[in-house]
C-alpha cells in the first residue's frame, strides 16, 4: 500500500545504492542525504523496482557510472512513499 505524499527533488551526488529483491523484482534503494522528502520513514532515500529491466536497468546503470565517477545526479520522486516508507521515482538525469 502506498501513501501519498509531495514530490521531492534531489540534486547532487548520490551517497550510495542499495540492491535488494523487491516484491516483484530487483530493487535499487539510493541514498542521497539529507532533502526534503515526504516519506518520513526513509527521509534520505530513493527507491525503484524493476531495477534490471527496461527504465529500471537504464537507470540502474547510469547510478553506478555516477557514484564510481563521482558524478552528480538530479532526481525527482514520485507523489507516494512505497510499503517501506521510501519515495519512488519518477526520473533521473546524469549532470
Amino acid at each position: 500500500m502506498t501513501s501519498p505524499a509531495e514530490a521531492s527533488g534531489f540534486d547532487g551526488k548520490i551517497r550510495s545504492i542499495k540492491f535488494s529483491s523487491g516484491s516483484s523484482s530487483a530493487r535499487i534503494s539510493i541514498s542521497v542525504g539529507e532533502h526534503r522528502s515526504p516519506c518520513k520513514d526513509n527521509p534520505e532515500w530513493f527507491a525503484f523496482e524493476n531495477a534490471d529491466q527496461g527504465i529500471g536497468a537504464v537507470w540502474t546503470s547510469a547510478l553506478i557510472a555516477a557514484l564510481a565517477n563521482d558524478r552528480s545526479v538530479s532526481i525527482s520522486g514520485t507523489e507516494a512513499c512505497d510499503a517501506s516508507g521510501t519515495e519512488g521515482v519518477l526520473f533521473i538525469e546524469l549532470r
